[in-house]
């Protein structure tokens, strides 16, 4: 629930919202969230395969660190042989 103090104008007309911080960020968490969500659904509305380039590294079977950036191996045309 927002807890918020309002500034208001000399006719009572609000200007202005004060929120205590941790409310602020996890406003701009959950708007980070659903702004996400919105691309994604446009995504796969236009049929469009995702590209998971903020994924964190992860490593193969082989035991070699891989990043699926987009300088990784992952974007390569040519990726190495046996990767």
């Amino acid at each position: 629930m927002l807890s918020a103090t309002f500034i208001i104008d000399s006719n009572g007309k609000k200007l202005s919202a004060v929120i205590p911080i941790r409310q602020y960020q996890h406003l701009l968490e959950e708007l980070k969230e659903l702004d996400d969500i919105r691309a994604y659904d446009e995504a796969k509305a236009r049929k469009e395969k995702p590209i998971p380039s903020a994924m964190p590294s992860e490593k193969d079977a082989k035991g070699i660190s891989i990043s699926f950036g987009q300088n990784s191996r992952f974007f390569n045309k040519n990726p190495a042989p046996g990767l």
